[in-house]
C-alpha cells in the first residue's frame, strides 16, 4: 500500500481513503440488495400463478383466462382458470378464422377437445408467419348434453407468434 501511496503521488493519499470507504459501502449495499432479493422469493412460493404459454386471452364470461398459440405448425387452445391453472375445456369445439396470406379469402380451422380435455387443437397446418387478426368461436355443447350449460363466445384478436 506504501508503494500504491508513492505511485499515487501527495495530495493523492486522501483520495485513497475515499477510495476504500467507497469500495466498503458498496460491498454493505450488495449484502442488502441480497437480503431484499430473497425476500421475494419466499412470497413467490406462497401463491403461485401460473404461466400461461402463447398468447393469454381472458375470457368474456370472467371464467379465467384462454391460452392460444401455434405447436408444431397447429393451433392450441387451452383452458385456464382465474388463478391461471389449466382446467377442463367447457366448450368441446372452437372456429377459428384469419386472412391467408397466400390466396385470397379467409383460412378456418376446426379445433377439437383432444389429450387431456384442457385444451383444443386442429390437424390443420397453420402457414406462417404468425401475425394475422384472428376471430375465434367457442361453439357450445348440443342442448340437452353435459355440455349444453354453457354458451357460445366470440373473439376477435391480433395474433402474433
Amino acid at each position: 500500500m506504501h508503494n500504491l501511496m508513492r505511485l499515487a503521488g501527495p495530495g493523492r493519499r486522501a483520495n485513497l481513503m475515499g477510495m476504500k470507504t467507497a469500495l466498503v459501502l458498496m460491498i454493505g449495499l450488495f449484502g442488502m440488495v441480497g437480503q431484499m432479493a430473497a425476500a421475494p422469493a419466499a412470497v413467490a412460493e406462497e401463491k403461485t400463478e401460473g404461466v400461461i404459454p402463447g398468447l393469454t386471452i381472458e375470457r368474456k364470461t370472467g371464467a379465467g383466462f384462454l391460452g392460444l398459440q401455434v405447436v408444431d405448425g397447429n393451433f392450441k387452445l387451452t383452458y385456464y382458470d382465474g388463478e391461471k391453472q389449466p382446467v377442463t375445456a367447457d366448450h368441446p369445439r372452437a372456429l377459428l378464422r384469419w386472412p391467408a396470406r397466400y390466396k385470397s379469402g379467409d383460412d378456418r380451422a376446426m379445433l377439437n377437445r383432444a389429450g387431456d380435455g384442457t385444451y383444443l387443437t386442429s390437424p390443420k397446418f397453420v402457414r406462417p408467419p404468425y401475425s394475422f387478426r384472428l376471430f375465434i368461436t367457442l361453439i357450445a355443447g348440443e342442448e340437452g348434453g353435459a355440455e349444453g350449460a354453457v354458451e357460445t363466445e366470440t373473439y376477435a384478436i391480433t395474433f402474433q407468434q
